[in-house]
C-alpha cells in the first residue's frame, strides 16, 4: 500500500487536506482551501484502516471513512475543537480537545 493518507498544506488561499497515493510523489486536495482560513488543525489517521480520517479544521470536528473523498462534520454544536488523540488499545477511540473540554467520538 503506497497511500499517504493526509497532510495539511499551507496555501495561499488557506489551509487544505492532501492525499498521496504513490508514497508522496504526488498530492491530491481532500478538502477545499478556505480563504481566511486561521487554523488549519489537527489530523488523524487510523493506523490499520487509512480510509478512516479526522480532522480538526477551522474550530470543527469532521470524519471520513472514504480517504477524504466525503466528510461528516461530528458535534455540530460545537465550533471549538483544537487537538485530536486516540486510544492506542483502541483507534477508533477518538479524543477530541475543545476549549471547554475533551469529548469522545
Amino acid at each position: 500500500n503506497n497511500t499517504v493518507s493526509a497532510a495539511f498544506c499551507h496555501l495561499d488561499s488557506g489551509d487544505a487536506g492532501a492525499r498521496s497515493t504513490d508514497c508522496g510523489e504526488s498530492w491530491c486536495y481532500v478538502t477545499d482551501p478556505n480563504p481566511g482560513n486561521q487554523n488549519g488543525g489537527a489530523i488523524y489517521v487510523h493506523p490499520d484502516q487509512s480510509n478512516r480520517v479526522w480532522i480538526v479544521r477551522n474550530g470543527k470536528l469532521y470524519y471520513s471513512s472514504t480517504s477524504g473523498s466525503s466528510w461528516t462534520r461530528l458535534y455540530t454544536g460545537v465550533d471549538h475543537f483544537t487537538d485530536l488523540a486516540y486510544d492506542k488499545n483502541n483507534p477508533l477511540t477518538i479524543y477530541a480537545a475543545a476549549k471547554d473540554g475533551v469529548y469522545k467520538t
